[in-house]
């Protein structure tokens, strides 16, 4: 996805390569930090109660 967007900037802007990059680069560093905080956050845990026949044979 990011490349149907950035390469058209970069192939008609080729003379500022550094602002092609700081596009990509940003847009980069968003989408980790945003899966950094998705992994931050507590689960939710399954609190229904369970049926004999889900527990495990021991």
């Amino acid at each position: 996805m990011e490349l149907v967007v950035y390469v058209p900037i970069g192939v008609v802007e080729r003379a500022s390569l550094d602002n092609g990059f700081n596009y990509v680069a940003d847009t980069l560093m968003f989408a980790g930090a945003v899966l950094m905080l998705a992994g931050a956050r507590p689960r939710e845990t399954d609190t229904a109660p369970r049926s004999e026949s889900e527990d495990p044979v021991t």
